[in-house]
């Protein structure tokens, strides 16, 4: 029989600058790149060979023995391009296999992480900007635009710290009400990147025929269609390419100057976002040549390579299978074959690292917002999509492989050395730490106020005390009152008692022991009260200087007296109103300082004393070795305020705690490095290295928090 499929009459071919063919679909305007042993292979199918015969014909072409199921899936392909067309209906459903694998049904299942809706034709728009935007190739523009590149460089450089500060937060970047105002932003500025696109590609005469939305993981993204400059020389293609990443890029540089001279609000906010969309998106995606985008035709373009990306995935897919079976593949040896594996291992590592990350951010967002099953069912979607399906994809056609290959000793062995490569991969346990929230506490004796009332006067921090050295006594009004009344209580017991004895009057004369015991009821009232109201002087427990306490922010509150700020010993704070159970401050040596570390419900179980880490402290260089002490095995309500600070640790801050939205319990550490000492109350995150753990019980662990 012959094979019912034949070339079609309309395509228009020619030759490619970087090597190939160029074949252009006139009727949907799409393009292929053809080798030209592929081309050889198009023009074969004339419906008049059987399969055997464009076989022998198409190894012929190729020079290389080229199997039946390989041609079978150049014809597929070839057919899915429209590039040929069927002689006789049903004819075609011959070459497929009649039953289907697992794989091919239910991969189009995840075709939902990656689709585009086609939505107009801009072309009689871009003819008519053209008379207007033919100033944007001239060589006037071109140095204009290399100027703002430079300033914002510039800029960025000078502002790196401020800029560094500002995105810290996490709080900031993955907040609700910013994530929504980055969403925005990210839609405007896909607009102009494709425009970009769009309107060099008419300039340099290509066609821009399709504009369009495509879904990238559930991410919407805008597309142009400009396929058309394949047909331009490779200067100007690469032009083309590099003109969105050039529009973000000048976006970014305007956007940060002017950012620097904004005032604080919506719309610095506005212009920060911008500024991270247009250079973290270029850096990590559309600028990245390990990823299909801009940056990777720019590369492909560059080197002379059409296909780069397929065609150094197959040269490594091919390479691992010769690998692993002991046989020569069928590859055709490319003169830039070590470029090519090259490209294909680091482009590998690349998209699992970059998936990994993205995984590990929507995890992290997600448990954020108290929505975990909603991203362990996303994390799970692009885990299969990306990940499962390709491999499992290799592992059958290693299996076919073997199926169809007499028995090699060599081959199994190979093919077992993997196997047993993979499991202990999975299986052997693996370094492991997490990070957490932590700042620096004294280990001084804490000094606080057993009565509210006001301070006066207090010595100053960093002094040095004996113990029982008066540190400060505060002022309570409404105790001085109550002890009057009991004064006056017992003076007028007092007094008619010193009046009864004087009279000697035998009638009053029985009223006298009752008056004696009031009386001395009356001061043993007043000598308790002494005892109590004595805690408002507060003395130093011990020997030692007298550290302060943490900064406490201004409250904006007028229900209550005026309520103290910063630090109670400060002048500012005379007069002001000090609550009962006020940290006054410790006492003790100012170098012996601890680490208090807030440790969620995922990651309590995992610490366990004894255990090393690092502190990294937030907005210094340094870095700081410590071990785990202990670890709270109680719920925390409240937590201190400075937890707030770090932003990982999410809750209602006061001035005077943090009460966390989740779980979380207080562990503390001590720091073992000499060269640097953190100063008091220094926030940032400290990573506890955990017991070895493999990546199979990694896995199943966290299926069990999860679900």
């Amino acid at each position: 029989m012959n094979v019912p499929w034949i070339k079609r009459s309309d395509l228009i071919i020619q030759p490619h600058d970087a090597g190939g063919w160029v074949v252009k679909d006139p009727l949907t305007l799409q393009f292929s790149l053809l080798t030209q042993s592929e081309l050889g292979i198009l023009n074969l199918m004339n419906g008049q060979l059987s399969f055997g015969q464009l076989l022998k014909e198409a190894r012929r072409l190729s020079g290389t023995a080229l199997s039946a199921e390989e041609l079978a899936d150049f014809i597929g392909s070839l057919a899915s391009g429209h590039l040929i067309r069927q002689t006789l209906v049903g004819d075609s459903d011959r070459m497929r296999p009649g039953r289907r694998g697992i794989l091919q049904v239910i991969s189009p299942l995840f075709r939902i992480l990656r689709f585009q809706v086609r939505l107009i034709n801009p072309t009689r728009l871009l003819d008519r900007l053209l008379p207007l935007i033919a100033w944007m190739v001239a060589q006037g523009a071109l140095r204009v635009v290399g100027a703002v590149l430079a300033i914002g460089l510039l800029t960025a450089v000078v502002q790196f710290d401020a800029l560094v500060t500002a995105v810290s937060s996490s709080e900031f970047l993955f907040g609700p009400q910013n994530i929504g105002l980055m969403f925005c932003v990210f839609i405007v500025v896909k607009v102009l990147h494709e425009a970009g696109h769009a309107v060099s590609a008419r300039l340099f005469g290509a066609e821009c025929t399709e504009c369009g939305i495509m879904m990238m993981v559930f991410t919407p993204v805008l597309y142009t269609n400009v396929s058309d400059t394949w047909r331009l020389p490779a200067r100007q293609r690469i032009l083309v390419t590099a003109a969105g990443i050039i529009v973000e890029l000048v976006l970014a540089s305007v956007c940060l100057v002017l950012w620097t001279m904004a005032e604080t609000g919506l719309t610095k906010n506005l212009l920060l976002n911008t500024v991270l969309i247009c250079s973290v998106n270029t850096v990590l995606f559309n600028g990245n040549p390990l990823l299909r985008f801009d940056g990777y035709f720019i590369l492909a373009d560059w080197v002379k390579i059409p296909n780069l990306a397929s065609q150094a995935g197959n040269l490594l897919r091919d390479s691992i299978l010769s690998v692993l079976t002991g046989r020569s593949r069928n590859v055709t040896r490319h003169e830039q074959s070590g470029f090519l594996l090259t490209y294909g291992v680091v482009a590998a590592g690349y998209r699992l690292f970059l998936t990994l990350a993205i995984l590990q951010l929507v995890l992290g967002v997600t448990e954020e917002w108290r929505i975990e099953i909603l991203g362990a069912i996303l994390a799970l979607i692009v885990v299969t999509g990306f990940l499962v399906i390709p491999m499992a994809a290799f592992v059958l056609e290693l299996a076919q492989e073997h199926a169809h290959s007499p028995f090699r000793f060599t081959s199994w062995l190979r093919l077992g050395l993997a196997g047993v490569g993979m499991a202990a991969i999975v299986l052997i346990p693996l370094p492991q730490s997490v990070v957490l929230s932590a700042f620096v506490i004294p280990e001084g004796t804490p000094v606080y106020a057993a009565y509210e009332g006001t301070i006066d006067e207090m010595l100053p921090y960093g002094e040095s005390l004996e113990e029982g050295t008066e540190i400060t006594r505060l002022s309570n009004h409404e105790l001085l009152f109550r002890r009057s009344e009991l004064q006056a209580r017992a003076d007028v017991l007092a007094v008619d008692l010193a009046n009864l004895r004087n009279l000697q009057d035998p009638e009053t004369l029985d009223q006298i022991p009752g008056l004696e015991q009031a009386l001395r009821a009356a001061k043993d009232r007043v000598e308790k009260f002494d005892t109590e109201t004595s805690a408002l002087t507060v003395v130093s427990p011990r020997a030692g200087i007298l550290l302060p306490p943490p900064v406490r922010s201004p409250i904006q509150r007028t229900d209550l007296p005026e309520l103290w700020y910063g630090l109670p010993g400060e002048p500012i704070n005379s007069g002001a109103w000090i609550e009962r159970g006020t940290l006054l401050g410790s006492v003790g040596d100012p170098t012996h300082v601890r680490l208090q570390i807030a440790v969620s419900e995922r990651s309590i179980q995992l610490l366990k004393p004894q255990q090393t880490l690092t502190f990294f402290r937030e907005g210094s260089a340094s870095v700081i070795p410590g071990t785990l002490d202990s670890v709270s095995p109680l719920e925390s309500e409240t937590l201190a305020p400075q937890f707030a600070v770090t932003g990982a640790v999410a809750g209602q801050a006061t001035v005077d705690s943090l009460r966390p939205a989740e779980t979380t319990y207080i562990a503390t550490a001590e720091l073992t490095g000499d060269d640097v000492a953190p100063g008091l109350y220094s926030v940032g995150f400290v990573r506890v290295q955990l017991e070895h753990s493999s990546l199979l019980s990694r896995f199943v662990r966290y299926l069990s928090q999860t679900f």
